[in-house]
């Protein structure tokens, strides 16, 4: 190939990964790009270029000093939760607890109609079990951490990048009360509804075949006193599938009774340590005069070594959340295998106020043994970036799109492509003092758009920065003693990063 195609090629071998690919989320790897909005293809310099682009650790035409080596240790921290999972994770907990399934258990393994308190409070657990149901619901939690050194076009990094998720899930095949039909679980009773909505399902499972006239009477009364909403049609749902498969295990099917549920949460991630050498070519080094010469390249190799864990919670099996997080320190089953990964990255600065960049990670689609079943495997990530520098004297502007759209095993059904877009601001006469600021938008998602804001300062040698980013809407992960919700931002997290240059001389 003539080195004239160079990086053209380069850039159509980033571009096609692009296309009709998935991969795992974008971390947002250092405090600079988290407070920038997530930013950080076109504008990041330094160290923390193997992460977002290789080809910036020697921009065309602003090459970076040579005579010192540059130390960085970023840490960051993010989550996310959709559709309020961590609320409804807690109440069908709490729920459960309340009903207290071992009591129930004993009664219809005897064969022993239950009480109307425990009817109760198992028809209050068929309302909310159904808001475990759906593809991606759940929480996910993104940890990366490192520690960088660059000298000129060189760097090498260790970086850890932590993904775990708790999807939640639904069974709804073990759902029968005992296996002696429907009179064997309902207790004695003559009570009729009393609402329009109790008679409405009342009627409906008599006309379903599903219960006689006072069974569907007596039933629709116990949930109107255990406060339900007979109008959900999630609950309706659900009574109609647990009288449906108590009839079937009276008839002798193999379904279990709904002491035996496995509805709940599967919590599931990966933790890959990246050991990383990377380097950055400008193309004017082997072009002269040329429109070439405003481009760099870029490439890392990575040796990765990855531990992925997998620990499924039946609801009978929790009290509590801090029994999953103890349980899965204890019980979690987990795989540890190495691969390699490859990036690219490339870099133009066609004017002197303007980056564009873009960069593929994981072009090898690396996979690793996935506690679960199967493989965990990264796809290829492509992203786009620009840089706009000094319209104002200190001003940067930086805008980033993912081109691929990204899921995680972790939460299997949760999608992200985010569009990024933020500043950074030195103050006049404060020049080692940055404000930063931005917003970035999930365009796969559902979640409102994030903003992030950012504090960074440097002293002699040594920098620190500070950011964080939340969601203006907030999801309920709790209730407090007085009934109150406890509300988290649907996204967020926090970032740090201490990073210092070593004179060589």
């Amino acid at each position: 190939m003539k080195r004239g195609n160079t990086a053209f090629s380069f850039f159509a071998l980033l571009l096609s990964f692009s296309l009709s690919l998935t991969a795992e989320e974008f971390h947002l790897v250092g405090s600079r790009a988290m407070g920038m909005g997530g930013a950080g293809v076109a504008v990041t310099r330094g160290v923390l270029s193997t992460y977002w682009n290789p080809a910036a650790l020697c921009p065309p035409l602003t090459p970076e000093s040579s005579g010192f080596f540059e130390l960085a240790l970023p840490l960051a921290v993010m989550g996310a939760a959709s559709r309020n999972a961590l609320r409804q994770l807690d109440e069908v907990v709490e729920l459960t607890g309340e009903a207290d399934f071992r009591a129930i258990e004993d009664r219809l393994a005897a064969g022993r109609p239950l009480t109307s308190e425990q009817v109760r409070g198992l028809l209050s657990l068929a309302e909310e079990l159904p808001e475990l149901e759906g593809s991606g619901n759940g929480f996910l939690a993104d940890v990366s951490m490192g520690l960088g050194l660059r000298l000129d076009r060189f760097a090498f990094n260790s970086l850890g990048l932590y993904s775990a998720g708790a999807v939640t899930r639904l069974d709804r095949r073990n759902l029968a009360l005992g296996n002696q039909g429907i009179e064997g679980f309902l207790p004695p009773g003559e009570g009729r509804p009393v609402t329009p909505a109790g008679l409405s399902l009342a009627n409906d499972l008599v006309k379903a075949g599903l219960l006689g006239r006072p069974q569907a009477d007596h039933l629709v009364f116990l949930a109107e006193q255990a406060g339900v909403d007979l109008n959900s049609t999630g609950f309706r749902g659900m009574v109609e599938d647990i009288l449906e498969a108590t009839s079937d295990s009276a008839a002798g099917s193999s379904g279990e009774f709904i002491t035996a549920n496995q509805s709940g949460v599967e919590v599931s991630g990966i933790f890959v340590t990246e050991y990383v050498a990377s380097y950055s070519q400008p193309l004017k080094d082997w072009f002269d005069s040329s429109p070439l010469d405003t481009i760099s390249i870029g490439a890392s190799f990575k040796v990765m070594n990855a531990r992925t864990f997998f620990s499924p919670f039946a609801l009978s099996s929790l009290e509590d959340f801090e029994g999953v997080g103890g349980d899965l320190l204890t019980e979690a089953r987990e795989e540890t295998s190495m691969n390699i990964g490859f990036d690219l990255g490339l870099l133009a600065q066609p004017l002197d106020w303007l980056s564009l960049g873009v960069v593929g990670r994981n072009l090898n689609s690396p996979s690793f043994d996935f506690a679960r079943a199967g493989d965990y495997e990264l796809d290829p990530q492509v992203r786009m970036g620009v840089g706009v520098y000094d319209l104002s004297p200190g001003l940067v502007l930086a805008a980033d799109l993912d081109l691929t759209r990204n899921h995680t095993d972790a939460l299997p059904g949760y999608d992200s492509q985010h569009l990024a877009a933020g500043f950074e601001y030195s103050l006049p006469g404060w020049e080692n003092v940055f404000l930063r600021g931005g917003m970035s938008k999930n365009l796969a998602g559902g979640e409102d758009a994030a903003f992030h804001f950012g504090l960074g300062f440097s002293l002699a040698d040594v920098s620190f920065d500070l950011a964080a980013m939340a969601t203006p809407g907030f999801t309920e992960v709790d209730r407090g003693t007085d009934g109150r919700p406890i509300e988290l931002p649907e996204r967020g997290g926090l970032s740090l990063m201490i990073g210092c240059q070593i004179p060589l001389r």
